[in-house]
């Protein structure tokens, strides 16, 4: 495992009008892929292109194969490949930077030739830590972070609960009474739900 990788200020980059709209349309892809992909990230993926009209937008596969940017760049056509040169790509979480089942999603995007990359957050997986985000910087692509990342972090804390503590995110679902009992004092029993959430 490699060290944290010390990252430019990515939040002080300039931030556009329609940078929390299309986050939000990638943070809506996200949200799709949690509870189906695995031990990998829910991550959403949007493409815009310069003029900035949408040209894709996806989210990681079943059990995390393709990752969000894969699984995108891979409904382009040579027409959408070209469309893309010069737009901004809208990540929830930090592109990799490793080897792992798929190739660095950090060196696909740096191929599409895209102008900017808009980051929610930070991977906190000592993989990533900045790596990949220092990797597209370096290829001269802007980067910047932040856009959203309280959204971003809601969707994702399943994940980052597992990477920085080791342990699942557990939730639990509990019918109780409206002074917080959950049965009667003698043990009788009632109801307290409705119907329609016993079945």
């Amino acid at each position: 495992m490699s060290k944290a990788v010390k990252t430019q200020d990515f939040m002080a980059n300039p931030v556009f009008p329609n940078d929390a709209r299309w986050m939000g349309a990638a943070i809506a892809e996200s949200r799709r892929a949690v509870g189906n992909s695995g031990v990998n990230p829910p991550v959403g993926c949007v493409l815009v292109t310069a003029g900035g009209h949408l040209l894709a937008s996806g989210h990681t596969g079943v059990a995390g194969v393709p990752h969000a940017e894969a699984a995108v760049l891979a409904t382009l056509d040579d027409m959408g490949r070209s469309a893309i040169r010069g737009g901004t790509a809208y990540v929830t979480l930090e592109p990799c930077a490793h080897h792992g089942k798929t190739p660095p999603c950090a060196d696909a995007l740096i191929a599409t030739g895209i102008a900017r990359l808009v980051v929610a957050i930070k991977d906190p997986d000592t993989r990533v830590n900045g790596a990949g985000m220092q990797r597209i910087a370096a290829a001269g692509i802007e980067v910047c972070l932040g856009v959203k990342a309280k959204e971003a972090h809601d969707v994702m804390r399943g994940f980052i609960n597992r990477i920085q503590y080791n342990k699942p995110l557990c939730s639990l679902k509990i019918a109780a009474s409206i002074d917080g009992k959950i049965a009667l004092a003698d043990g009788e029993k009632r109801w307290l739900t409705g119907p329609r959430m016993r079945r």
